[in-house]
């Protein structure tokens, strides 16, 4: 934990990502969920590290916030490939984050996930693949959940060897000690 008080923050290291599909044929796959949607520089994925992800970069923020994605089509493509569902996420002007996120785990269930850890991870180790020396490479805040009530800020940073580490605020709930005598367990 780094920090005291409301301005505490945890980061933990996010597992490794490959990229399984991506160029024309990922963008094929997802042709009916993102039909009339124009897609920002690194287009689409389909990325596993942990857990599998389709991801897509809307070209404008205000876009994917706006979105009303087809939840059927989603879960549809989640359970053909074995995936979470997708992820979608545009980069943003906005000075207290730079990129805006949006997770659809159709896949377990979920419709909106509302601040991604595991979501968030893959789409930093699809940028740090895809723009080592970009704007966001040095490490990034996202904005995730606002479109469901929740808004949730999330720290992207890169550890040695671009090893993606997410995070952020903690909220302390209970602090003390706890001693466990050997006659306790008795």
């Amino acid at each position: 934990m780094e920090g005291e008080g409301e301005c505490r923050e945890l980061f933990v290291a996010a597992p490794g990502a490959r990229v399984l599909i991506d160029g024309a044929p990922a963008r094929a796959r997802l042709a009916t969920i993102l039909s009339h949607i124009d897609l920002g520089a690194l287009g689409c994925a389909f990325v596993e590290g942990g857990r599998r992800w389709w991801l897509a970069e809307f070209a404008d923020a205000e876009a994917l916030r706006a979105w009303s994605p087809n939840h059927g089509a989603i879960g549809e493509l989640a359970r053909a490939t074995d995936s979470l569902g997708l992820c979608v996420f545009a980069r943003s002007e906005a000075t207290a984050h730079q990129l805006v996120v949006r997770a659809f785990p159709a896949g377990v269930g979920i419709v909106e996930d509302p601040a991604s850890g595991a979501a968030n991870g893959l789409i930093a180790a699809f940028i740090a693949e895809r723009e080592p020396d970009g704007s966001l490479a040095k490490g990034y805040r996202v904005s995730q959940g606002r479109e469901i009530g929740h808004d949730a800020e999330i720290g992207i940073r890169f550890g040695p060897g671009a090893q993606v580490q997410v995070g952020g605020r903690t909220q302390t709930v209970m602090d003390g000690q706890l001693w466990w005598s050997d006659t306790a367990a008795r």
